[in-house]
Protein backbone atom coordinates (compact mmCIF):
# COMPACT_ATOMS: atom_id res chain seq x y z
CA UNK A 1 0.00 0.00 0.00
CA UNK A 2 2.80 2.38 0.93
CA UNK A 3 4.50 1.76 -2.39
CA UNK A 4 1.27 2.46 -4.29
CA UNK A 5 0.79 5.76 -2.47
CA UNK A 6 4.38 6.79 -3.23
CA UNK A 7 3.96 5.97 -6.92
CA UNK A 8 0.66 7.88 -7.02
CA UNK A 9 2.20 10.96 -5.41
CA UNK A 10 5.21 10.74 -7.70
CA UNK A 11 2.96 10.57 -10.77
CA UNK A 12 0.92 13.60 -9.63
CA UNK A 13 4.08 15.61 -8.98
CA UNK A 14 5.54 14.62 -12.36
CA UNK A 15 2.31 15.67 -14.12
CA UNK A 16 2.20 19.04 -12.36
CA UNK A 17 5.92 19.59 -12.94
CA UNK A 18 5.22 19.07 -16.64
CA UNK A 19 2.44 21.67 -16.45
CA UNK A 20 4.87 24.17 -14.93
CA UNK A 21 7.40 23.36 -17.63
CA UNK A 22 4.75 24.12 -20.26
CA UNK A 23 3.95 27.36 -18.47
CA UNK A 24 7.57 28.51 -18.61
CA UNK A 25 7.65 27.65 -22.33
CA UNK A 26 4.81 30.12 -22.79
CA UNK A 27 6.26 32.62 -20.31
CA UNK A 28 9.87 32.86 -21.44
CA UNK A 29 9.95 36.51 -20.37
CA UNK A 30 10.36 37.56 -16.74
CA UNK A 31 8.13 40.62 -16.62
CA UNK A 32 4.89 41.46 -18.43
CA UNK A 33 3.79 45.06 -18.72
CA UNK A 34 0.49 46.23 -20.17
CA UNK A 35 -0.64 49.80 -20.80
CA UNK A 36 -4.17 51.18 -20.90
CA UNK A 37 -3.66 52.23 -24.50
CA UNK A 38 -1.42 51.37 -27.43
CA UNK A 39 2.00 52.97 -27.75
CA UNK A 40 4.53 52.79 -30.61
CA UNK A 41 6.63 49.64 -30.19
CA UNK A 42 9.82 51.38 -31.31
CA UNK A 43 9.19 54.02 -28.63
CA UNK A 44 8.62 51.68 -25.67
CA UNK A 45 11.34 49.09 -26.36
CA UNK A 46 14.32 51.52 -26.23
CA UNK A 47 13.06 52.98 -22.95
CA UNK A 48 12.72 49.51 -21.40
CA UNK A 49 16.10 48.38 -22.70
CA UNK A 50 17.78 51.40 -21.09
CA UNK A 51 16.63 50.25 -17.64
CA UNK A 52 19.55 48.70 -15.78
CA UNK A 53 18.88 44.99 -15.41
CA UNK A 54 16.66 44.61 -18.50
CA UNK A 55 18.35 42.64 -21.29
CA UNK A 56 15.66 42.11 -23.93
CA UNK A 57 12.15 43.36 -24.79
CA UNK A 58 9.41 42.36 -27.23
CA UNK A 59 6.07 43.97 -28.08
CA UNK A 60 3.19 41.52 -28.50
CA UNK A 61 -0.32 42.01 -29.83
CA UNK A 62 -2.88 40.98 -27.21
CA UNK A 63 -6.65 41.19 -27.60
CA UNK A 64 -9.78 39.24 -26.77
CA UNK A 65 -12.38 37.37 -28.75
CA UNK A 66 -15.69 35.80 -27.84
CA UNK A 67 -16.49 32.17 -28.61
CA UNK A 68 -20.24 31.81 -28.90
CA UNK A 69 -21.86 28.39 -28.70
CA UNK A 70 -25.45 27.26 -28.22
CA UNK A 71 -24.93 27.13 -24.46
CA UNK A 72 -22.77 30.11 -23.62
CA UNK A 73 -20.33 32.82 -24.63
CA UNK A 74 -16.71 32.54 -23.47
CA UNK A 75 -13.81 34.95 -23.62
CA UNK A 76 -10.69 33.92 -25.51
CA UNK A 77 -7.35 35.61 -24.93
CA UNK A 78 -5.59 35.96 -28.28
CA UNK A 79 -1.90 36.82 -28.61
CA UNK A 80 0.44 37.45 -31.51
CA UNK A 81 4.17 37.47 -30.87
CA UNK A 82 6.56 39.07 -33.35
CA UNK A 83 7.36 36.71 -36.19
CA UNK A 84 10.95 36.44 -34.97
CA UNK A 85 10.06 36.11 -31.28
CA UNK A 86 12.72 34.69 -28.94
CA UNK A 87 10.29 34.33 -26.06
CA UNK A 88 8.04 31.49 -27.12
CA UNK A 89 8.88 27.82 -26.75
CA UNK A 90 7.48 24.83 -28.69
CA UNK A 91 3.93 24.68 -27.35
CA UNK A 92 2.03 22.78 -30.04
CA UNK A 93 1.00 19.24 -29.12
CA UNK A 94 -1.13 18.55 -32.21
CA UNK A 95 -0.59 20.07 -35.64
CA UNK A 96 1.84 22.96 -36.07
CA UNK A 97 2.48 26.62 -35.32
CA UNK A 98 1.10 29.52 -37.38
CA UNK A 99 3.26 30.77 -40.25
CA UNK A 100 4.03 34.47 -40.86
CA UNK A 101 2.54 34.55 -44.37
CA UNK A 102 -0.79 32.94 -43.47
CA UNK A 103 -4.11 34.73 -43.13
CA UNK A 104 -6.40 33.95 -40.18
CA UNK A 105 -4.76 30.72 -39.05
CA UNK A 106 -4.85 30.06 -35.32
CA UNK A 107 -3.40 27.80 -32.64
CA UNK A 108 -5.73 27.12 -29.68
CA UNK A 109 -5.30 25.52 -26.28
CA UNK A 110 -6.76 22.23 -25.10
CA UNK A 111 -9.63 23.96 -23.31
CA UNK A 112 -11.41 24.26 -26.67
CA UNK A 113 -12.01 20.49 -26.47
CA UNK A 114 -14.68 21.23 -23.87
CA UNK A 115 -16.80 22.79 -26.60
CA UNK A 116 -15.52 20.74 -29.53
CA UNK A 117 -14.44 17.23 -28.37
CA UNK A 118 -13.41 16.23 -31.90
CA UNK A 119 -11.52 19.42 -32.69
CA UNK A 120 -8.54 18.94 -35.01
CA UNK A 121 -6.21 20.94 -37.26
CA UNK A 122 -8.03 22.00 -40.41
CA UNK A 123 -11.28 22.81 -38.61
CA UNK A 124 -12.69 26.33 -38.72
CA UNK A 125 -13.74 28.40 -35.74
CA UNK A 126 -15.56 31.72 -35.47
CA UNK A 127 -14.63 34.30 -32.84
CA UNK A 128 -16.37 37.62 -32.35
CA UNK A 129 -13.80 40.43 -32.06
CA UNK A 130 -14.90 44.03 -31.61
CA UNK A 131 -18.38 43.05 -32.74
CA UNK A 132 -17.19 41.37 -35.94
CA UNK A 133 -17.23 37.65 -36.68
CA UNK A 134 -13.74 36.49 -37.66
CA UNK A 135 -13.30 33.01 -39.12
CA UNK A 136 -10.03 31.20 -38.37
CA UNK A 137 -8.54 27.93 -39.54
CA UNK A 138 -7.06 25.90 -36.70
CA UNK A 139 -3.57 24.63 -37.52
CA UNK A 140 -2.45 23.51 -34.07
CA UNK A 141 -3.58 22.68 -30.53
CA UNK A 142 -1.39 23.18 -27.46
CA UNK A 143 -1.52 22.29 -23.78
CA UNK A 144 -1.59 25.41 -21.62
CA UNK A 145 -0.97 23.78 -18.23
CA UNK A 146 -4.51 22.49 -17.93
CA UNK A 147 -5.91 25.88 -16.93
CA UNK A 148 -9.63 26.37 -17.35
CA UNK A 149 -9.66 29.31 -19.73
CA UNK A 150 -9.18 29.64 -23.44
CA UNK A 151 -6.03 31.00 -25.10
CA UNK A 152 -5.04 31.24 -28.73
CA UNK A 153 -2.24 32.54 -30.94
CA UNK A 154 -2.35 34.10 -34.39
CA UNK A 155 0.47 35.48 -36.49
CA UNK A 156 1.41 39.14 -36.32
CA UNK A 157 -0.04 39.99 -39.74
CA UNK A 158 -3.46 38.61 -38.81
CA UNK A 159 -3.40 40.48 -35.49
CA UNK A 160 -2.48 43.68 -37.31
CA UNK A 161 -5.34 43.25 -39.77
CA UNK A 162 -7.78 42.73 -36.90
CA UNK A 163 -6.52 45.50 -34.60
CA UNK A 164 -5.68 47.97 -37.35
CA UNK A 165 -2.17 48.79 -36.19
CA UNK A 166 1.18 47.28 -37.13
CA UNK A 167 3.52 49.50 -35.13
CA UNK A 168 1.62 49.97 -31.86
CA UNK A 169 0.59 47.71 -28.99
CA UNK A 170 -0.19 47.84 -25.27
CA UNK A 171 1.59 44.60 -24.27
CA UNK A 172 5.33 44.10 -23.76
CA UNK A 173 7.51 41.29 -22.41
CA UNK A 174 10.80 41.96 -20.68
CA UNK A 175 13.74 39.68 -19.87
CA UNK A 176 15.83 40.48 -16.80
CA UNK A 177 19.50 39.82 -16.20
CA UNK A 178 18.85 38.23 -12.81
CA UNK A 179 16.03 35.69 -12.77
CA UNK A 180 15.61 35.29 -9.01
CA UNK A 181 12.20 36.14 -7.57
CA UNK A 182 13.41 39.00 -5.38
CA UNK A 183 15.33 40.55 -8.24
CA UNK A 184 12.37 40.30 -10.62
CA UNK A 185 10.02 41.86 -8.05
CA UNK A 186 12.46 44.73 -7.58
CA UNK A 187 12.67 45.14 -11.35
CA UNK A 188 8.87 45.32 -11.54
CA UNK A 189 8.93 48.35 -9.24
CA UNK A 190 11.75 49.94 -11.23
CA UNK A 191 10.01 49.41 -14.59
CA UNK A 192 6.75 50.73 -13.21
CA UNK A 193 8.47 53.85 -11.87
CA UNK A 194 10.32 54.55 -15.13
CA UNK A 195 7.22 54.45 -17.30
CA UNK A 196 4.91 56.26 -14.87
CA UNK A 197 7.47 59.02 -14.38
CA UNK A 198 7.54 59.49 -18.15
CA UNK A 199 3.76 59.84 -18.25
CA UNK A 200 2.86 56.45 -19.71
CA UNK A 201 -0.51 54.99 -18.70
CA UNK A 202 0.56 51.72 -17.08
CA UNK A 203 -2.22 49.22 -16.47
CA UNK A 204 -0.41 46.26 -14.93
CA UNK A 205 3.02 44.76 -14.36
CA UNK A 206 3.31 41.08 -13.48
CA UNK A 207 6.01 38.46 -13.05
CA UNK A 208 6.15 34.96 -14.52
CA UNK A 209 8.19 33.80 -11.53
CA UNK A 210 5.27 34.55 -9.21
CA UNK A 211 3.01 32.41 -11.41
CA UNK A 212 5.50 29.55 -11.39
CA UNK A 213 5.97 29.78 -7.62
CA UNK A 214 2.22 29.73 -7.06
CA UNK A 215 2.00 26.61 -9.22
CA UNK A 216 4.74 25.02 -7.12
CA UNK A 217 2.77 25.77 -3.96
CA UNK A 218 -0.24 24.03 -5.50
CA UNK A 219 1.91 20.98 -6.15
CA UNK A 220 2.89 20.85 -2.48
CA UNK A 221 -0.74 21.17 -1.42
CA UNK A 222 -1.77 18.29 -3.69
CA UNK A 223 1.04 16.12 -2.39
Amino acid sequence: LGGSIFIGVFNVKAMLDEHIKNLTQYCAADIFITFNRDYPIDEIIPIAEQIDGITYVEGWKTFTGILETDDQSEQVTIEAPPDNSKLLGPLVQTGRWVKPDEDHTIVVNENFYENFPNLKPGDSIILKIDGRNETFTIVGIFNYTGLSYKRAYVNYATATEITGSWSKTNSFRLVTQNHSLNSILNMEDKVNEVFRDRGYDVNNISSVQVIVNESGEKINLVI
